[in-house]
């Protein structure tokens, strides 16, 4: 039997399993408990936050077989259909490649028939953004007069390239990406489905890698069985798979520079060369970090460091203590350095050494204080001499 990836096998199949978008489902279910029900939904927001998912729910809530209700029974022969995407009234189109001015004529000419065997004929096309110009006018008129039994779902990452005739005839939803917590406890529950053990600093690094993306967090899980093959999954399998430091090598990269330890930083920085890893990523969690500590250095650990691992928090609040306010936005400005560098095309390997040698020759930069002194006193000789 062919193998079903972790994202589709644990894909949510009612409103209470859709993670993080608590009141994107709250109103779509008040909408149907108060029978009122619209004709056109735009579902915006990143990738891999749930809006297809979403869609599919409202769909089955819509055309369940025990009738319209705000939790769909989920056990039905259509609610069934939804779920493996077979259901005759649920057209499901991807606008990547279904995104001329036919292939909208087609849609409409197929929204004017009548429901084979449900309630609602429901449209759910994802991308919407790639809809031709063309295509979007030809869309405007069903738009504007929907036959009752009409419901279209658009789903897209980049709303702002939807005209304003299309919004505007729309209730938006805004999916916000989840939550790290949110995502490390659904990757608990998908664990202990699974019966795979895994380390709970790992699933929080996967937490944090994924971005805000469930989907995203499941794809790389899935990987990450492969590769430990078994054996219980560490914070070393991401690190060796995905690219990602354990949080106690950044800790003592950070701590190594601010003692000024060239030799140390330069060390670290060869050991990276040899690994499997992205100058991006290593940099996008030295500046997580480095939030992290300056807000624990002016909220305290209780509060600034819920993101901190219990066995390294100590040692994190020292550091934070140690340095000033200006020095971390200092630090993080080298950082952000770092990725523009990046950007513009530099060698990866070379760019992230030379922001960790930045970081360890901080505090011999002057101050900003210490500038506008120079400055001052360099304008007061001018006018001496």
């Amino acid at each position: 039997m062919a193998y079903t990836v972790l994202a589709r096998r644990y894909r949510p199949e009612g409103f209470d399993s859709l993670v993080g978008q608590k009141s994107v489902a709250d109103t779509l279910r008040n909408a149907i408990r108060m029978q009122r029900i619209g004709h056109a939904y735009l579902f915006s927001g990143p990738r891999g936050v749930g809006k297809t998912s979403a869609a599919r729910i409202f769909a089955k809530a819509l055309n369940c077989e025990t009738g319209t209700r705000p939790d769909p029974c989920l056990a039905c022969e259509t609610c069934r259909a939804i779920a493996k995407g077979t259901a005759v009234d649920i057209i499901e189109i991807d606008a990547a490649s279904n995104n001329s001015v036919d292939d909208v004529r087609e849609l409409r000419e197929s929204a004017g028939y009548s429901p084979l065997r449900a309630p609602y004929k429901i449209f759910i096309i994802d991308e919407v953004h790639m809809v031709s110009r063309a295509g979007f006018n030809a869309l405007l008129k069903i738009l504007e007069e929907p036959p009752a039994h009409v419901v279209f779902i658009f789903a897209t990452t980049e709303p702002q390239k939807l005209p304003e005739t299309i919004l505007s005839r729309c209730q938006r939803f805004d999916f916000k990406p989840i939550g790290e917590e949110d995502i490390a406890r659904r990757l608990d529950q998908i664990l202990s489905e699974e019966a795979i053990s895994m380390d709970s600093e790992a699933v929080r690094l996967l937490a944090r890698y994924a971005g805000g993306g469930l989907r995203d967090a499941q794809s790389c899980l899935d990987q990450l069985i492969t590769y430990a093959a078994g054996s219980r999954i560490e914070a070393r399998h991401l690190a060796e798979l995905l690219g990602l430091l354990g949080e106690d090598e950044l800790v003592n990269a950070l701590e190594q520079a601010a003692r000024g330890d060239l030799a140390g930083v330069l060390a670290f920085a060869a050991g990276l060369r040899g690994r499997r890893l992205r100058a991006g990523d290593v940099l996008d969690q030295l500046q997580r970090l480095l939030l992290v500590l300056l807000r624990m250095k002016h909220l305290g650990p209780a509060a600034g460091g819920t993101d901190i691992p219990p066995a390294l928090k100590e040692r994190c609040q020292r550091y934070a203590d140690e340095q000033s306010s200006e020095g971390f936005l200092a630090a993080l400005e080298l950082v952000q350095q770092g990725r523009n560098s990046l950007q513009r095309g530099l060698d990866p390997a070379t760019t992230l050494e030379l922001a960790l040698l930045n970081l360890a020759h901080l505090k011999t930069l002057p101050t900003l204080s210490e500038l506008m002194g120079m400055m001052v006193g360099g304008k007061k000789k001018s006018s001496a001499s």
